[in-house]
């Protein structure tokens, strides 16, 4: 596919307004809570201190946090950086990722599968993982829609569900009509995904290139603005780009 100057303009455009691209570093960082974390360190004596341990300077307490708080520490923690270059968004924007966060089921830090499981208990978790010096784009993505950090699934994706499986059901709940135009059912859109990579390099735009983690961006997108469903289905800027022209290969 390839775009007329104009079209590629406007894209972008659009891309840049629901992504909150061009405001990043004049956002104001502030995760309030992330930085009020208990400094004692102390481990449960219930074994537990992996997980419900409060955690040390600088890191958030383990809780299950209102939407407004996981969103505000997910836009600190996973923020693009030029230096190293990464790109580590894991939503578009704070208003989209207080819409998706509100369909989470809680999770309670009395249940410890909660933490293993499609929660927002969970995905809160690895924010503070990644404070804690975790793999910043995996925890990140873990802490997104999907819930899943590597090939086979993931802590917060649902009986560790496959990310083909997770992006399929996704993008068939938010775009139904534009899932109806290319696919039949899930399996069919699983098939399909089966060749598409996880994710490539981190220092890569997470709203570029041919991966499901693009893909899943834009589905996340899509919650605001319709007009991201195509690019969820691999249209641009969810393609192979040519390095030259900057556009989708044939």
């Amino acid at each position: 596919m390839r775009l007329s100057p104009l079209a590629l303009a406007l894209t972008l455009a659009g891309c840049a307004q629901i992504f909150d691209i061009p405001a990043r570093q004049e956002e104001p960082s502030g995760a309030g809570g992330a930085g009020q974390a208990g400094t004692s360190g102390q481990a449960g004596t219930s074994g537990q201190a992996g997980t419900s341990g409060q955690g040390g300077e600088g890191v958030a307490p383990l809780k299950v946090p209102t939407c407004e708080e996981f969103c505000d520490l997910s836009a600190e923690v996973c923020a693009d950086s030029s230096s190293p270059p990464r790109s580590v968004k894991a939503y578009p924007s704070k208003s989209s990722c207080r819409e998706i966060c509100a369909t989470y089921p809680p999770g309670s830090l009395d249940d410890p599968t909660s933490l293993e499981d499609d929660t927002l208990l969970c995905r809160y978790d690895q924010l503070r993982k990644a404070q804690q010096g975790g793999d910043l784009p995996l925890r990140c993505m873990a802490a997104s829609l999907g819930g899943f950090d590597n090939a086979e699934g993931g802590p917060c994706s649902k009986e560790l569900r496959s990310p083909q499986e997770v992006y399929c059901a996704r993008l068939q709940q938010i775009c139904p009509v534009h899932f109806g135009e290319q696919f039949t059912d899930i399996d069919a859109c699983m098939l399909a995904a089966q060749s598409i990579p996880l994710m490539l390099d981190p220092s890569q735009d997470v709203a570029f290139g041919n991966s499901l983690r693009c893909r899943l961006y834009h589905t996340m997108a899509a919650i605001q603005q319709s007009v991201h469903c195509p690019h969820a289905l691999g249209q641009y800027p969810c393609c192979d780009l040519d390095p030259l022209s900057g556009e989708c290969k044939p």
